[in-house]
């Protein structure tokens, strides 16, 4: 009788944070954290989460990460959730895991927190099943899928005796039994030894017996021996040179004519080719009645010569009315460079007040693409003072927490009061908990 192991939750997640430092998982993920990594830890299940800003970028054509790198995290989960309580069943064999399966659906942002959910299925075949997720929250607390996989784990013995031939080679089968001395020796056959074709093909037994009824017909059996070919002649299967023959042995060179020049991309061809990558950008507090029909991205675009592609927008979280965020896309480096400009002039602290923004006099401006809830925090940070923050740089600022903690709590309540209550939902479930 097999006793299954029985762990509880704390010693389960630190057998799992062992299992992923023992194989190396900060390699792939370099802010891997032994306390707050592995925040769920069950039977034949594993949660991680993962904060996007410390994953190191590891594809050289496009500035990200690499799909295989996701999988390769999923697939290291799923095998954990499988380990913690079902690895008495290796015993003295190995573990083989095997078709790999991971299907991408769109790529991560570049911040924010991402979820591994891996899960394992122990059946009695020997064939065990492993799946794993990969989601993200959005500002609304909506599941964001990123990708998914499976995979195969398979309990392998260490030695597996080998299988005696069916005949002995070398020697005729012996018809005579000499009881328990005799001794049959079997072995495998030496492929390294070639045997010569045979010159004269032996009759099968329905041939000898069809030529039985024709030898009384002397004029059949005349035809028959004229139509065989000579025992001196070479069949077709001889002639040809193997493709594992060197020429010198069959005097046989290939030709390779017929195929086709290697084709060789210049600098500029092979630039041409990659992938354009987007840039997203937004236009921020647009007073607007009807933002589907809105044309002020375009209008403002067509000022600096640039067009707009694959504009959205959203409510601003704000008190104010009829406030609204669009965000687009730009494809072309010279569109990216002179709205960089445009924004380089901005003082993000003046445009992200929040109080201002409600103002009926308030314009709309220009800035990177950020998230509702980086737009709710931005409206805390722009209340630092200069002594109170060490970097000017929103993006700096939003990626270190600690700096909302800096914003003294008569400054909250002031700036709750200026929020929607969306604004404010968003601040107590995406901006306080991880100030």
């Amino acid at each position: 009788m097999v006793f299954l192991p029985t762990l509880s939750g704390p010693a389960m997640e630190e057998k799992a944070v062992q299992f992923f430092q023992l194989h190396k998982i900060e390699e792939l993920y370099a802010g891997f954290d032994p306390v707050n990594t592995v925040y769920e830890a069950s039977r034949q299940k594993v949660c991680l989460s993962l904060w996007l800003e410390k994953m190191e970028d590891d594809d050289v054509e496009e500035s990200g990460v690499k799909v295989e790198t996701w999988g390769r995290i999923g697939q290291l989960a799923s095998r954990c959730a499988w380990e913690l309580q079902e690895d008495w069943r290796v015993g003295a064999g190995k573990l083989v895991q095997n078709h790999f399966c991971y299907t991408h659906q769109q790529s991560p942002p570049r911040k924010g927190l991402l979820h591994v959910i891996g899960e394992a299925l122990t059946t009695p075949t020997g064939v065990h099943h492993l799946s794993f997720a990969l989601h993200m929250f959005d500002h609304r607390q909506r599941r964001v899928p990123i990708g998914s996989g499976t995979s195969t784990l398979t309990v392998v013995p260490s030695e597996s005796p080998a299988a005696p031939c069916l005949r002995p080679v070398g020697s005729p089968p012996s018809s005579e039994s000499s009881g328990s001395s005799a001794r049959t020796q079997y072995s495998t056959p030496d492929r390294s030894v070639a045997v010569a074709p045979p010159t004269i093909r032996s009759p099968t037994s329905s041939e000898s017996s069809s030529s039985s009824r024709t030898s009384s017909t002397p004029g059949k059996r005349q035809r028959l021996t004229d139509a065989s070919p000579p025992p001196s002649t070479p069949s077709k299967r001889q002639q040809t040179p193997s493709r594992f023959s060197t020429p010198s042995e069959t005097g046989y060179t290939p030709r390779r004519e017929h195929l086709a020049p290697r084709r060789v991309f210049s600098p500029l061809e092979h630039n041409s080719l990659k992938p354009v990558e987007k840039a997203e950008y937004m236009l921020v507090n647009v007073v607007t009645v009807r933002p589907s029909t809105d044309q002020s991205v375009q209008e403002m675009m067509k000022e600096y010569g640039i067009e707009p592609k694959n504009i959205r927008h959203e409510t601003m979280p704000i008190r104010a009315r009829y406030r609204h965020v669009f965000y687009f896309q730009v494809r072309s480096e010279e569109e990216k460079t002179k709205i960089d400009r445009k924004i380089n002039g901005v003082k993000w602290e003046k445009e992200f007040d929040v109080e201002k923004m409600c103002e009926e006099e308030s314009t709309p401006f220009l800035y990177h693409s950020l998230p509702l809830a980086e737009i709710v925090e931005a409206c805390f940070l722009a209340t630092l003072k200069p002594e109170e923050k060490r970097y000017d740089d929103l993006e700096y600022l939003l990626n270190t927490k600690r700096n909302m903690a800096k914003v003294k709590e008569d400054v909250v309540k002031r700036i709750l009061k200026s929020l929607s209550n969306y604004g404010r939902k968003i601040y107590r479930h995406e901006v306080r908990p991880y100030c």
